[in-house]
């Protein structure tokens, strides 16, 4: 049967209040078919979140309102080994029936992804066996920091790793570390400014209007790498005010870390929720995102430029090209078929791009990866 997990946004509750509708969940739960699980309460967010087995969403809400009537906001389905992964336990804590007053533990989280930056030309460079060595490091010391400072890693791809962690000050202090430790991984045969790792911190709740788990935090630490040169900890504007109260101090004090404004991370979101819609059109022009983000040529370039460092063209091909990286690696088609699909208007001129980016043919790189 599957997992759902559910928003209750309760300003004025307390903690004894949602565990006595927890208990009352528990008390009706098989008139409806549904396991009440476990429950995460933020006094201070005034934010509960229920893990419940049902059959459906609508079973859910029929259990709610029938034995407290607090109905949720939004419903998505989960993985319970993903839950588990990122806040810890998938059952109510120990002793709960014990605990009177009912327990506050937040489901809020600080979200760290690390990615590779251009393994196109790593795996080129060092050749398979020397690539995923440095993976196994990679991973190896992205587990050990996350141990040290509370964290725990979990999820990893070839190119990126997600981290979850309960206090937004040790998730930094994580990233630091890592950024202090990445550089002795290096493997001898490659220039130092060839290899770049980048960090982007998030923070957020497991449920929002998003149907992924943590989807919205996730998104937006993976669109702070995409603003990250050289190596730098890219952190949101949240992130930034979090750790000020935890830390008393500001993350700008730091040499490493770039944390964004509010207005920064608008664009940033508006300008990718955008890319997603026309990424791969090939008519797509710089005057065409302008005019769907509500800016001119001018704001729009002032504003890219100085968040990522590229013009309008350098980003939209970079874009196209990374998704041409992924199509080449899941083999999702031959070399004309991709140059089509991620909006180049002929196939030689996407080798082109694509050798001028990462040094190496599309053709060449498909042999290296398959």
């Amino acid at each position: 049967m599957p997992i759902f997990m559910d928003r209750h946004d309760l300003p004025e509750i307390t903690a004894k209040d949602v565990a006595e509708a927890h208990k009352q969940d528990m008390e009706i739960q098989d008139q409806f078919d549904c396991r009440a699980l476990t429950y995460w309460f933020d006094e201070v967010r005034g934010a509960a979140f229920c893990l419940v087995e049902a059959p459906n969403k609508q079973s859910v809400i029929d259990l709610h309102n029938h034995s407290h009537g607090m109905v949720p906001g939004n419903i998505i389905e989960v993985d319970s080994k993903v839950v588990e992964a990122f806040l810890g336990r998938i059952k109510d804590p120990e002793h709960f029936d014990e605990v009177s007053d009912g327990f506050s533990d937040p489901a809020f989280r600080t979200i760290m992804v690390t990615e590779l930056q251009d393994a196109v030309i790593l795996k080129h460079k060092l050749g398979s066996k020397d690539f995923y060595n440095l993976l196994r490091k990679s991973k190896k010391l992205l587990e050990e920091s996350a141990q040290q400072f509370a964290g725990k890693l979990v999820s990893n791809n070839e190119n990126d790793w997600i981290t979850s962690f309960a206090s937004t000050s040790k998730a930094v202090s994580c990233a630091l570390e890592i950024n202090r430790r990445i550089s002795y991984l290096e493997p001898s045969s490659t220039p130092k400014e060839e290899l770049y790792w980048t960090i982007g911190l998030s923070a957020g709740d497991p449920v929002t209007k998003q149907e992924d788990f943590f989807g919205e935090t996730i998104q937006l630490a993976k669109r702070l790498c995409l603003t990250a040169r050289n190596g730098q900890i890219v952190v949101s504007s949240l992130v930034n005010n979090l750790f000020k109260k935890e830390k008393l101090e500001e993350l700008s004090s730091h040499k490493n870390i770039k944390s964004l404004q509010p207005d920064d991370e608008r664009f940033l979101n508006n300008l990718m929720d955008t890319m997603e819609e026309v990424w791969n059109k090939k008519d797509l022009t710089n005057a065409d995102l302008t005019r769907k983000l509500g800016l001119s040529e001018s704001q729009f370039y002032r504003k890219l430029s100085s968040l990522t460092g590229k013009t309008p063209t350098e980003f939209i091909k970079e874009i196209r090209l990374a998704r041409a990286v992924k199509l080449i690696e899941n083999k999702e088609g031959n070399i004309s078929q991709i140059a089509f699909e991620t909006g180049f208007n002929n196939p030689s001129y996407f080798s082109k791009c694509f050798s001028n980016r990462f040094g190496i043919l599309p053709s060449t790189y498909s042999n290296v990866v398959n």
